[in-house]
């Protein structure tokens, strides 16, 4: 009996992020126009003892228009590290299990990221920020594979990050367990067919 007591702990100390969790809930009933924006999910976290890095994505929809809104916020106590600006044509391209590829866009003229220094530490942190547009043939391909690969292409900063079918993180003492493969699949929902 105790061992059963202790499993069933361990089973509810795990937790997968729920779904349609959102930061932002707006209705403007003299223009019909909903605004929706979800909670962060992580995507992709590297830590090392003298650097780290973690990836956050959320999606966002005005009306009929949808976007990933993403932040990339990275921390060393080797090296100086600077925010970079994401501009118009930045892009976001997706890597699908079938072998496809998928670019979204920036739209928005800059959106330039900001940086913090921790005096006691000597890390100093820096936070990315863009914002890519979901086309509808983005959108029809997005929502039926799943992503391997995701690129960042911009003037200042292009990378390419391999995303894991599961990731754990620890949050306010609960593991939290997110599918960055699945981000889109899982999450597109929220926005199309709104819980609220």
């Amino acid at each position: 009996m105790k061992f059963l007591a202790v499993v069933i702990c361990i089973i509810f100390s795990f937790k997968s992020y729920s779904q349609c969790e959102y930061s932002i809930v707006k209705y403007d009933r003299s223009t019909k126009l909903l605004f929706l924006k979800q909670e962060p999910i992580t995507l992709d976290i590297f830590e090392t003892p003298f650097n780290g890095r973690i990836i956050k994505a959320s999606m966002m929809r005005i009306g009929d228009n949808y976007t990933i809104d993403l932040e990339i916020t990275t921390d060393s106590n080797a090296q100086e590290l600077e925010p970079v600006c994401f501009k118009r044509n930045s892009k976001l391209s997706f890597s699908l299990v079938n072998n496809t590829t998928v670019t979204l866009m920036q739209l928005e003229d800059i959106i330039c990221g900001v940086k913090q220094q921790d005096r006691k530490s000597d890390y100093n942190t820096v936070s990315n920020y863009a914002r890519f547009v979901i086309t509808q043939d983005a959108y029809e391909k997005l929502n039926k594979h799943e992503i391997v690969l995701m690129k960042v292409i911009s003037d200042e900063y292009t990378k390419t990050f391999v995303l894991k079918s599961e990731l754990e993180e620890l949050k306010n003492d609960e593991v939290i367990i997110s599918y960055p493969t699945r981000f889109f699949i899982d999450n597109i929902g929220c926005l199309t067919n709104p819980e609220i």
